[in-house]
């Protein structure tokens, strides 16, 4: 399982393109769960340059003012913004849909 690159919460809004971000709390059992669930589904889909993740701890103003409202949580980011979310540690079938939904996005904006 390869690692993504984490990206400080006050540092996001300065991440260019598009990216695929995880909001989580290391302490969450929940997140602790899904966490090697993500990075193993981004990357068997080859969107593991494109994901990153963001750790909450100590910044949860911050995360709330980007539209985190709890963790796990998922965002299509484009621009220093969130595109679209997914709220909670779901099922990697449905993940695994989103994701799909989401590449179509990707391939969409690079035509």
């Amino acid at each position: 399982m390869s690692k993504l690159k984490k990206v400080h919460i006050s540092d996001l809004k300065d991440e260019k393109g598009i990216r695929i971000v995880l909001f989580f709390h290391p302490r969450s059992a929940i997140c602790r769960i899904f966490e090697p669930q993500f990075v193993e589904l981004v990357s068997s889909q080859n969107l593991g340059d494109l994901a990153i993740m963001v750790d909450t701890t100590g910044y949860e103003d911050l995360a709330k003012s980007y539209g985190v409202l709890g963790v796990p949580a998922v965002a299509l980011w484009q621009n220093g913004g969130a595109r679209e979310w997914v709220f909670g540690a779901q099922k990697i079938e449905v993940f695994n849909e989103t994701l799909n939904h989401w590449k179509t996005i990707l391939s969409a904006d690079n035509e």
